[in-house]
């Protein structure tokens, strides 16, 4: 079973997939090994001296560029325990947002890919009849708008199936936590080799200084194709990158591939796995760093200009006396313009060219040609299964990425009203500088969740394309594709036209009560030091705040009527916590509030202290209010849209088992004739 020559299809027998003899195809290529460790050995040995040699040009200034560094430092230091507490906080957050994210894209994400497909053919619909007013030019618009309206005509089977492979990746992904890991690691890899390449750069090129605009004018005016080694190091640089990422990726590739075939992964396997795909992933990576590597010679000859230098990305301009100023960005030239389009395209030509390449080495054991070659073909017969990748697709799992980053943001500002008095902050610069930290700290899992959603998405694609091409040999291969799709508690929870009605009445009545509350929020930001110095003005702003709090909770109230006869229990606790916060609230601006500034005997309203303080109780039980009905809402679509999904996809197991029940019918009746 180690013949290397031994076929993928040689695997399957009986409809069972011989997952153990699997792992033995293939084997190890010590000589790729050795040569990639020559490899690490001589990039580690230059970039560290050029990192040493960086430090030192630093050293010298140092004191000027790193004070606020240093501020940074002491402030953190000063608050070690809180800071400790946050990171842990912040961490957590992340970890629960992307499996909140991972849960609305496995039960919401085939309802999207129809959602976004629509609306994009809607809208190219639009773009051809404006078109008309373009005399001369209506075709090119044409052209490009025409391609989503006939892929929801013509191909919305194809839709289908990539609603069923979406839903088996967020599954993959919810189940096996292990390949955030293979993210992680490449992740930690590529930052390293970046910093390396930089070192490089900035030793070779550029002079340290405390001049700010300086230095940015200076990494944006350096020819750094000019220097041989420079270019030597910076292929190696997009080799290694390319080993790292096939390497840690195609360990994913077989995890997905071994989750579709229903088989038993152990912790190891990926590795072993891409240890006997080694040398064709060496190949691959030579190729996808000359052709990088071409590509960025080119940018940093067509970055330059004839005269003045173009800051186009950062907004800057060069002026006669040489400094930097904000201003209008110079209208680059047609052939700067034309080499930047066909820079771009000579990227994005290769990576559509290798789509499926890494998935062809991984899975069926191909050399680097055969798999570029099989990708190419793969390519090209499923064209709209990769358009509908790289619009709807990418579309869901950038919406995905956006959910998880938000919520994480969202976490950070709560946490930013425990931590302000800590750090001396205000309610509102705490949110927001809380919010930004833990939004970083929610953009690395989001970074490394997409890139894991793309590449089980394309796995999956790629298994169900060569399940096809198995069928036509004859061979039955197993596939989660054909497997069960985990309906909540066994069984659908179906509505009747009637519990629709009102579960739909509901959900508008409880819009309406929102509205109330946010109007509540404007009212209560409009309460200003000058309300308070007229008694009327202010017993004027206390009751808008009441009423409208008052009005938003009968609102509330209908809608749980609604809610109810819906049979929707989530979304009724939800409404009954909203309520009873609701009422407190009430309470709170009539009764509960601190005493008025004319019975005081201090007039602490006018201070602006204790009006901010009730301005944040009422707004955070706003916030509550409106979080409440909204957590209850999302639960409730997450519900249902599992519903529909799971629908949905048992009525495409059924087409496509019919399906091959045909094919199996007719070619027994034309083996009898």
């Amino acid at each position: 079973m180690g013949n290397v020559k031994q076929e993928y299809k040689e695997f399957f027998e009986g409809g069972t997939f011989k997952y153990k003899e699997y792992l033995k195809l293939g084997r190890l290529y010590f000589g790729a090994a050795l040569l990639l460790v020559a490899a690490v050995v001589v990039f580690v040995y230059y970039t560290a001296l050029s990192g040493m040699s960086v430090y030192g040009k630093v050293a010298d200034v140092i004191p000027d560029i790193t004070a606020p560094v240093q501020g940074i430092s002491e402030l953190l230091m000063s608050h070690k325990t809180e800071v400790l507490v946050i990171a842990v906080l912040a961490v957590l957050a992340s970890y629960i947002a992307s499996l909140l994210a991972l849960n609305l894209l496995k039960l919401i994400g085939a309802l999207l890919i129809w959602l976004l497909t629509a609306l994009t053919a809607g809208l190219s619909i639009l773009l051809v009849y404006f078109a008309k007013d373009f005399q001369g030019y209506e075709y090119i618009f044409l052209i490009g708008a025409v391609v989503p309206p006939v892929v929801l005509a013509f191909f919305w089977k194809k839709l289908k199936i990539a609603s069923r492979l979406i839903n088996l990746t967020a599954d993959l992904l919810m189940k096996n936590k292990r390949i955030f890991w293979n993210g992680l690691y490449f992740s930690a890899i590529y930052l390293a080799l970046t910093a390396g390449i930089w070192a490089v750069y900035i030793d070779k090129f550029i002079e340290v200084t405390n001049d700010i605009e300086q230095f940015i004018l200076d990494i944006r005016t350096t020819d750094m194709s000019g220097s041989w080694f420079v270019v030597g190091m910076t292929l190696l640089y997009y080799f290694l990158v390319q080993i790292a990422y096939n390497y840690f990726y195609g360990g994913t590739v077989h995890m997905a591939h071994a989750y579709y075939r229903g088989a038993r992964e152990g912790h190891l396997d990926g590795f072993r796995v891409m240890n006997r795909r080694f040398r064709p992933v060496f190949t691959y990576a030579v190729f996808s760093s000359i052709i990088y590597t071409i590509k960025w010679i080119l940018t940093q000859m067509a970055k330059r200009s004839k005269d003045t230098e173009k800051l186009s990305k950062i907004g800057i301009k060069v002026v006669l006396k040489g400094k930097l100023m904000p201003g209008l960005i110079n209208k680059k030239s047609i052939t700067q313009k034309i080499a930047d389009w066909a820079i771009k395209l000579l990227e994005k030509l290769w990576l559509l060219v290798n789509f499926f390449t890494l998935p062809a080495i991984v899975i069926e054991n191909r050399n680097a040609p055969s798999a570029i070659k099989t990708s190419v073909e793969y390519v090209g017969a499923n064209a709209v299964e990769v358009f509908i990748r790289k619009t709807s697709i990418r579309s869901v799992f950038g919406f995905t990425k956006v959910i998880l980053v938000v919520l994480c943001a969202g976490a950070g500002a709560i946490v930013g009203l425990w931590f302000m008095d800590e750090f001396n902050m205000t309610t509102t610069t705490a949110m927001i500088v809380f919010a930004a930290i833990f939004g970083v700290f929610g953009g690395v899992p989001a970074w490394v969740l997409s890139k894991n959603l793309d590449i089980v998405y394309v796995s999956f694609m790629y298994c169900y394309i060569l399940d096809e091409d198995l069928k036509k040999e004859g061979i039955s291969a197993p596939s989660k594709f054909f497997g069960s799709t985990d309906i909540r508690d066994g069984k659908v929870d179906k509505m009747n036209k009637q519990r629709w009605a009102s579960a739909v009445l509901g959900l508008i009545l409880a819009f309406v009560a929102v509205g109330c509350y946010g109007y509540n929020i404007y009212v209560l930001f409009n309460g200003t030091d000058a309300v308070m110095t007229d008694f009327d003005s202010f017993h004027a702003w206390l009751e808008q705040l009441s009423f409208f709090a008052g009005y938003g909770a009968l609102g509330m109230m209908l809608a749980l009527v609604f809610s109810a006869m819906a049979r929707r229990k989530y979304m009724s606790i939800a409404i009954i916590l909203s309520i009873l916060v609701a009422l407190f609230m009430v309470a709170y601006i009539n009764w509960l509030r601190p005493a008025d500034p004319w019975v005081a005997p201090v007039d602490p309203w006018r201070t602006g202290e204790t009006l901010t303080s009730f301005k944040v109780v009422v707004g955070s039980l706003v916030c509550i209010v409106i979080g409440s009905w909204l957590l209850g809402t999302i639960v409730e679509i997450y519900l249902l849209t599992h519903d529909l999904n799971v629908m949905m996809n048992q009525q495409l197991v059924k087409e496509m088992e019919a399906r091959t029940v045909a094919d199996d019918i007719s070619a027994e009746t034309a083996k009898q004739s």
